[in-house]
């Protein structure tokens, strides 16, 4: 089956063994999210996937998540309550986000599990509650924010990418063609010669797609922030629009983003996400990712099978064309 399936590396599948029990299901492949720690820091997590993938006889894909032109908060643990109100300042918020929030702005958290709507420039009143933790996303509809392609930790991480195995880079939220010559240029310039794997995030990428193809080796819709940037409502059509997109082109495409989302506390899959598996595959999408749900997930291998599972029935009927 030529297809990518890939988990992502976190506390929740860690050990040599259950990256072991992943391969066997049928991974192909791991992403490791470096907005929370950097290679040096997850050195005992890849060990342990090389170690596994030698135990299996496989030689798989690790793929580093870079920060890139991403906002997220600090360190912060905080319940927010519908309808309590906010001091800003107390989320430990990028100074450049902080700037920009006025009166009636919407602010999205955790890839827009959490709402809060500005009262003024300081505080805000939660219009849909969770529980804040530390390094999660911020995001704020309409507003475009200036930032560098890479990070001084990315571009660290870069010079560190050969040592540590890593075959393939995801560039988030890739705004244009000059955000992927810059990691191309920053590749050749510490002699690491890895895929590139551009990030939709925005609707600055989705309107840039054909002028992306040309300087990357895969497409990931990414499905978090960009249902922050387009609307919710309005994801369902820009994947589609992507994937035409892609497939006119010849380009190889990534979904990703809570494809299992259920199973990160539940053993098994609502019927939703199955059909969401399925027709990733059947419509012609070359890999596909989990990410919390193995990173923290309560059942990271039973949501691979599952995964794999689906993916296989999808592949073979694309293959049969019996649909």
């Amino acid at each position: 089956m030529d297809l990518e399936i890939y988990g992502t590396l976190g506390p929740s599948c860690c050990e040599e063994e259950t990256i072991v029990q992943l391969f066997k299901k049928g991974m192909t492949g791991m992403r490791i999210n470096l907005s929370h720690v950097n290679l040096q820091q997850a050195a005992n997590w890849i060990e342990a996937f090389h170690k596994a993938a030698k135990r299996c006889s496989i030689k798989p894909d690790l793929l580093m998540d870079m920060q890139g032109p991403e906002l997220r908060i600090g360190k912060v643990e905080k319940e927010c309550r519908l309808n309590e109100i906010i001091d800003m300042n107390e989320l430990d918020i990028p100074e450049v986000v902080l700037k920009e929030l006025k009166k009636d702005q919407m602010v999205l958290i955790d890839d827009g599990k959490i709402h809060i709507q500005m009262i003024d420039s300081i505080k805000g009143k939660v219009v849909q509650e969770g529980k804040i933790t530390s390094r999660k996303s911020i995001a704020l509809p309409g507003v475009s924010i200036q930032l560098p392609s890479l990070t001084d930790t990315d571009i660290k991480n870069i010079s560190m990418a050969k040592n540590f195995g890593v075959t393939g880079l995801m560039q988030p939220f890739v705004r244009n063609e000059h955000d992927l010559i810059y990691v191309k240029n920053k590749l050749k310039e510490y002699h690491t010669d890895i895929k590139i794997y551009a990030k939709i995030e925005n609707e600055q990428g989705v309107g840039q797609i054909e002028s992306l193809i040309k300087h990357c080796d895969q497409i990931i819709i990414a499905r978090g922030d960009l249902a922050n940037s387009v609307g919710l409502i309005q994801l369902p059509s820009v994947q589609r629009k992507i994937e035409e997109i892609c497939k006119k082109n010849n380009m190889p495409y990534m979904i990703v983003t809570e494809m299992l989302y259920s199973m990160i506390k539940n053993a098994s899959p609502t019927r939703a996400e199955v059909n969401d598996i399925y027709y990733a595959v059947y419509n012609g999408a070359k890999s596909i990712m989990l990410t919390a749900e193995t990173a923290m997930g309560q059942y990271p291998v039973q949501a691979m099978e599952y995964f794999v599972e689906v993916a296989k029935i999808a592949w073979n009927d694309k293959k049969r064309k019996t649909l």
